[in-house]
């Protein structure tokens, strides 16, 4: 479908209707914006000013801005705006002037919720099902659930729902101790695993990451168009969004380092029992790892070194994760992880959405 006449955004300056104009821009659709804000409209060039919708000088402005930028197509941001065209569409043709190009918002937010609480309840179902084990710490409440849900997906991430779910339930099965991440990212699953060790009471998590292109450079063989695309990140503006992701969590910190490199400062740090950054201040540490969740480089090699260099520090009953395990663009983590199956130390395994999931005896 071509569309030729614009679409107006109104009001603008609302996060979610700024985001649409930047979706149909990029379709080639010509965009126009309004507000009803007299120094909005002053600030940016080319930003039309209406009248609040409910001014008698609407209508006539509006009209005539219709009229004048030949616009067919509204995206109203704002729910009263909204109801507002909605009801001025059925009056003295106006539905033949434009047509609205989305619905209420509040009945996004509404599905964004239940969607959430719906993730929760099956949650609880995995989990009183004893799905992959039978509990040893209580599960945590639907709404705490839903809201471990909503600020998982709310960060940056390829880790998704099905995943979230094997970790609510690996956590209630998982013994005391820190948690160790190698590979952060943006900080999803940090966020996730700092969240449910907190609710749980089971220990901090310490995040590894190098957050530099080197170390991320080569994945292993077939995997050049990843090896291109980590090119484009920006690293440093990724470790300052982790950073982000993750300050509202006191039992979080992290180590900016290789994973081979961090393992050396782990064992040092296991004397003073503390990590301490200035971004995240201070957390304590045990030296003893319940959770290790390996998502860094995913070349063979480089996996297999992550498992052997942490091994030592795991406890007994602790679990090994593999991420990406069953990955599309190389076998670097599945050769791994079928190598760590078959260790004698290995009490069993289970995969989930792309990962796999070991205990150990």
């Amino acid at each position: 479908m071509v569309i030729n006449k614009k679409v107006l955004i109104f009001p603008c300056h609302i996060p979610h209707g700024e985001e649409f104009a930047k979706t149909v821009s990029a379709l080639g659709v010509e965009v126009v914006r309004a507000t009803s804000v007299a120094a909005e409209a002053d600030s940016v060039i080319g930003q039309y000013h209406l009248p609040f919708v409910n001014e008698s000088g609407f209508l006539p402005a509006f009209h005539a801005l219709l009229e004048q930028e030949d616009i067919g197509y509204v995206y109203a941001a704002h729910d009263v705006v909204l109801d507002f065209l909605k009801k001025l569409r059925t009056q003295n043709n106006y539905g033949e002037r434009f047509q609205l190009c989305n619905d209420y918002q509040h009945k996004a937010h509404h599905n964004y919720y239940h969607q959430a609480e719906k993730w929760a309840k099956q949650a609880l179902r995995d989990i009183t099902s004893e799905k992959y084990g039978k509990p040893v710490n209580p599960p945590l409440r639907t709404k705490q659930y839903a809201n471990l849900n909503l600020g998982f997906h709310h960060i940056p991430g390829q880790s998704d729902g099905d995943k979230l779910l094997a970790l609510a339930s690996v956590f209630t099965l998982a013994v005391p101790g820190d948690i160790v991440e190698i590979g952060c990212f943006w900080g999803r699953s940090s966020y996730a695993l700092a969240f449910l060790a907190r609710h749980h009471g089971l220990g901090s998590v310490v995040s590894i990451d190098p957050w530099d292109l080197q170390p991320s450079s080569d994945q292993g063989e077939g995997t050049q168009l990843v090896n291109d695309a980590v090119k484009l990140i920006d690293w440093e503006q990724v470790f300052q969004g982790f950073l982000t992701s993750v300050a509202s969590l006191d039992n979080i910190n992290y180590i900016r380092d290789t994973s081979s490199a961090a393992a050396v400062k782990y064992q040092e740090l296991r004397q003073s029992g503390v990590l301490r950054t200035a971004e995240l201040g201070e957390i304590c540490i045990t030296g003893e790892i319940a959770v290790l969740h390996i998502d860094g480089n995913h070349k063979y090699e480089e996996v297999k070194k992550d498992i052997a260099s942490w091994m030592p520090f795991m406890k007994s009953g602790g679990w090994i994760l593999l991420d990406d395990y069953e990955w599309s663009f190389g076998d670097g983590p599945q050769r791994a992880g079928m190598e760590l199956i078959a260790d004698p130390r290995v009490a069993g395994s289970f995969v989930a959405s792309d990962t796999l999931f070991v205990q150990l005896k």
